[in-house]
């Protein structure tokens, strides 16, 4: 579904964003992390802010589409990353230990509780695992179809996220923090629409090619920016 070089020009949209909330989690972290792992990193770009805020970490990524793994080696700013192929829904099949887990834009595959626990038992000693999911008000501040912003936001529906939270809060041998963190961002008409075109964005592969070119006739203004806010809830899960 994806074209790694379009999907990587819509998310470094956001390049300065993911700077700054992983610099957020820093502030929330306080902690040296030697060994670090980002699942389901698509094309790296979070994996790029990781490595910044991280600077003395050795850091694991991993996303089931190879071809944005394949792009993503191909980058030279992120020459020193171990990246590989393999599906997040396994865990347990996953060869080593770390210090800090990133599953950012995933939660919903923490609905299943032994999705959740094959990550826990991958940490090392006080490590953690960082999830970290967009919110829905920045969702609904998306300049895209409506009935794809409501497929999105049905992936984490509010309810279950509240029980969600409250199952983190009482896991036995963890603490449980959470925050959020958001700002409006400025980005590009012009790659907004380009992604939008080519299903860029996962909430749009349900919607039919038909209903797309319609919205892309749509009366719209010609600035060449549109504002997102872009906004991310941050669980943290820590090993007492």
């Amino acid at each position: 579904m994806y074209s790694a070089e379009e999907f990587n020009e819509f998310y470094n949209l956001f390049s300065n964003y993911n700077n700054d909330l992983f610099k957020h989690i820093c502030t929330i972290d306080r902690n040296i992390r030697k060994q670090i792992l980002d699942v389901a990193c698509g094309t790296g770009l979070s994996t790029s802010a990781i490595q910044i805020n991280y600077p003395l970490s050795h850091i694991d990524a991993f996303d089931l589409d190879k071809s944005l793994i394949d792009y993503a080696i191909k980058l030279e700013e992120l020459k020193d990353i171990n990246f590989f192929v393999h599906d997040a829904k396994i865990p347990n099949a996953l060869n080593g230990s770390w210090d800090l887990i990133v599953v950012k834009s995933s939660l919903h595959l923490f609905f299943d509780h032994s999705i959740l626990k094959g990550y826990l038992n991958l940490l090392n000693e006080k490590g953690v695992l960082c999830l970290l999911e967009t919110t829905h008000t920045s969702i609904d501040s998306y300049p895209i179809l409506n009935n794809a912003k409501n497929i999105w936001k049905k992936n984490i529906p509010t309810e279950r996220k509240a029980e969600l939270v409250k199952e983190f809060r009482n896991i036995d041998g963890f603490d449980f923090t959470s925050s959020s963190f958001g700002y409006d961002v400025k980005i590009s008409s012009r790659v907004l629409n380009n992604a939008v075109k080519n299903k860029q964005i996962s909430c749009l592969w349900e919607i039919a090619d038909e209903q797309i070119r319609e919205w892309m006739t749509r009366p719209y203004s010609k600035a060449d920016f549109v504002d997102v806010f872009a906004e991310f809830d941050v669980f943290f899960l820590k090993k007492q």
